[in-house]
């Protein structure tokens, strides 16, 4: 399967399915008002440091640093959804 889909999408299938941890990492973040130990658990990741560790270098950025570099985004979120 791996051979597969890096022939077919031209990408490793792992690299495509830490893209998408990633991806989703960044939706919790800007989306939820969780906490980094929160996200690490529902991505189900042993801890917050493992997952800060993914994170930044998946992004060149820390949890963190992430969030503060979109601001607003999740309290604009969180208002709509009263």
């Amino acid at each position: 399967m791996s051979r597969n889909f890096s022939r077919d999408f031209s990408m490793p299938l792992k690299l495509f399915l830490q893209k998408e941890l990633a991806a989703q990492a960044s939706r919790y973040l800007l989306g939820y008002p969780l906490s980094a130990r929160e996200i690490a658990e529902r991505l189900e990741f042993s801890s917050e440091y493992y997952f800060s560790n993914f994170f930044r270098r998946s992004t060149g950025t820390t949890p963190t640093a992430f969030r503060r570099a979109n601001p607003g985004t999740r309290e604009e979120k969180n208002c709509n959804n009263r």
